[in-house]
């Protein structure tokens, strides 16, 4: 099962008041897509407003490079966007948006719907990523998202860096607030901060002063922290599955034994 129900609904709750204070990508990415790690400046840029479809080639090249980042996909006709989270040529996440219902699909679900935008006119974007920030950004789908009280936000933080730094899971840590209006997503992998990113100012250096000084200048922040249940790529596999949906299908040898 691709998303455990507590991290499924937790997580569905929050997307909303993320999104809102969300900096979008200069491509196909708005509201639905905007908790996707966002492009470095060291990024490649594979694929930038092309039309392609559910059979095309470049899906089963992704999978089969290995590749690690984002794909961002915007149908005008449904009105949709889709974002996909991509680890080694696998789904970590997948999140899709329709602004005539204004509601969002996860998972499995979203991305059926995702082939089917393909096989219309859709504009498709796609930008590599470090490993170590994909699959701390996997947090956001598959962990249990935990939430702590503004009055103790400075400890808080501290307290969640330091537990995801002793136990070497992949998670991040979200501060955001209303004055100043920005949201930080702290991206930890291995027990080092591999990516810090502002919602306003974009990605930063991965400097834990930096977290702390907004935090400082904060009204009433608040901090979130959620990690991955597993911390190699292995464990990554029960929580993701094929791009192009033949990584996963189960050959039975006894199908083609002769009669």
């Amino acid at each position: 099962m691709l998303f455990k129900l507590g991290s499924f609904t937790v997580f569905k709750n929050h997307l909303h008041k993320y999104a809102a204070d969300s900096l979008p990508y200069r491509g196909a990415n708005r509201r639905a897509t905007s908790l996707l790690p966002q492009p470095t400046i060291d990024s490649a840029i594979l694929l930038q407003g092309a039309f392609i479809n559910a059979r095309s080639n470049i899906l089963l090249s992704l999978e089969a490079n290995q590749q690690s980042g984002c794909l961002i996909i915007h149908n005008e006709i449904n009105k949709s966007r889709a974002g996909i989270l991509m680890y080694r040529g696998r789904i970590l996440g997948c999140l899709r948006g329709q602004k005539r219902t204004g509601d969002y699909e996860f998972g499995n679900p979203a991305y059926e719907r995702t082939l089917v935008d393909l096989a219309g006119t859709s504009q498709t974007d796609i930008y590599d990523m470090k490993d170590e920030v994909v699959a701390a950004a996997g947090a956001l789908f598959h962990g249990q998202m935990q939430e702590h009280s503004a009055e103790r936000a400075e400890k808080s933080f501290e307290d969640e860096l330091n537990e995801l730094v002793q136990s070497k899971l992949p998670g991040c840590i979200v501060i955001s607030d209303k004055v100043p209006k920005d949201t930080y997503i702290v991206y930890v992998f291995a027990g080092e901060i591999v990516g810090i990113h502002s919602h306003k100012q974009g990605w930063l250096k991965p400097k834990v002063n930096i977290v702390r000084k907004y935090i400082q200048s904060c009204k009433n922040p608040r901090v979130q922290s959620c990690s991955m249940p597993c911390e190699d790529s292995e464990g990554f596999k029960q929580y993701s599955f094929s791009l192009s949906g033949l990584a996963d299908r189960d050959f039975n040898a006894s199908q083609f034994a002769p009669n």
